[in-house]
């Protein structure tokens, strides 16, 4: 029998519930904050920074590495006509969701934890902390310089002082600013990893992938993901002399065949050439 979903799990799995009040608004306003999480193929979880605002409502959600600091965007998603909307995909083996909901000056705090179970691959939800507070005022969170500031005061549902720890409370800074942002265009946490600029990752010019794109691939072969993760076990100086070495020895069979195929034409196509001169 399927058991119903307690409170902790339906905010861990999907997000902030939202007053339908507070909803119908933010539809109409045309602010999409997606804080839904996904289980990758790759045993990876995925998500999207999103949201923005309008100056009666807002609503925003990103993430961040376990210890807090920034995830680097997978890639940009929004456009020069759209706002309010997904701004950047982000992938990595596990997240810290921050998600805020505002009506006026009142916000509704929500931070989780996301990963994938090394025992049965199920995605794992955990809840750190819930609150709600009050901005002083809506228009100075909309200045994205006020991201220096100290983080808002949030309360629990029992009116005490909701425990956020101190690893996260600069990325609330930031989500709350994004939950004030009109017009919302911009990510304001996910950040752009230093070899790609911001054009690149807009219009997907080629780069290096990462580890995490890797695996997150579905294009990528079996072979190449279950070798990455192999190497990654190991001494990282280690496997990457002994990749240096396989690609040498693998470059050096290709050109061997290829210079085979040059000096031994007997291809269909050559069988067919020599027939029509015969």
């Amino acid at each position: 029998m399927k058991t119903r979903l307690t409170q902790s799990e339906v905010l861990g799995k999907l997000g902030l519930r939202i007053p339908k009040e507070t909803l119908a608004k933010l539809k109409k306003a045309g602010i999409e904050s997606e804080a839904a999480v996904t289980a990758t193929r790759a045993g990876l979880v995925s998500g999207f920074e999103s949201g923005g605002a309008v100056a009666e409502v807002g609503a925003y959600c990103s993430y961040v590495a376990g210890d807090g600091s920034p995830l680097p965007l997978r890639k940009k998603l929004q456009s020069m006509l759209g706002w309010n909307g997904k701004h950047a995909f982000v992938v990595a083996p596990l997240m810290v969701r921050i998600q805020i909901v505002r009506a006026g000056r009142l916000c509704d705090l929500l931070i989780s934890k996301h990963y994938i179970s090394k025992a049965d691959a199920t995605l794992i939800n955990e809840i750190i902390a819930t609150g709600r507070g009050l901005l002083d005022s809506v228009n100075e969170w909309s200045i994205s310089a006020i991201q220096d500031r100290s983080c808002p005061r949030f309360c629990d549902n029992n009116g005490e002082l909701a425990n956020i720890p101190a690893s996260f409370q600069s990325a609330v800074v930031k989500v709350v600013c994004g939950s004030c942002c009109v017009g919302c265009q911009h990510n304001h946490l996910l950040s752009i990893p230093e070899q790609r600029t911001e054009l690149q990752l807009t219009i997907g010019m080629p780069t290096s992938p990462s580890v995490e794109e890797i695996l997150a691939d579905l294009s990528a072969s079996a072979w190449i993901k279950q070798a990455l993760l192999s190497a990654l076990e190991r001494d990282p100086v280690d496997a990457a002399n002994d990749a240096e070495l396989l690609s040498k020895v693998l470059e050096a069979k290709c050109q061997l065949a290829l210079q085979t195929a040059e000096t031994n034409p007997h291809t269909e196509n050559g069988g067919q050439e020599s027939n029509r001169e015969s």
